[in-house]
């Protein structure tokens, strides 16, 4: 057994249980379909659910309603998964050209909204 190695150690000879194990981790949540037509759905959510906030309109309080911004992080809280796991996703070759493109989408959303005026521009960048 070689010092080098920590886990030497820890196999008994013979032991080829490795052999038997097909792919390593938990399986994938979402296919690359799967994840673009989830995020489209986020994308909808963002523009059918606007944020409520209060306001003052001639000495009255009222209601006023702004659409959502959408990024990353939210479009992996909508799908119940972590930032950590869109990570690892744009490692895989499957995945690149969709998270890509869902990166070039919200992007263009949250550009087209503030240039209308729906968000604040000082916060939204350049798409391209």
């Amino acid at each position: 057994m070689s010092q080098n190695n920590p886990l030497a150690h820890a196999f008994k000879e013979g032991n080829v249980f490795h052999t038997y194990v097909t792919n390593a981790g938990r399986p994938r949540t979402y296919t690359p379909a799967e994840l673009e037509a989830a995020a489209a759905e986020y994308m909808h959510f963002c523009f059918d659910t606007p944020i409520a906030y209060m306001t003052s309109r001639y000495r009255k309080l009222v209601i006023d309603y702004k659409v959502q911004s959408a990024s990353i992080k939210g479009l992996s809280l909508y799908l119940g998964i972590g930032k950590n796991t869109l990570s690892r996703y744009r490692k895989d070759p499957a995945y690149i050209e969709v998270l890509e493109h869902i990166d070039h989408v919200i992007s263009l959303y949250n550009y087209s909204l503030a240039v209308v005026g729906l968000l604040d521009g000082r916060v939204i960048t350049h798409p391209i």
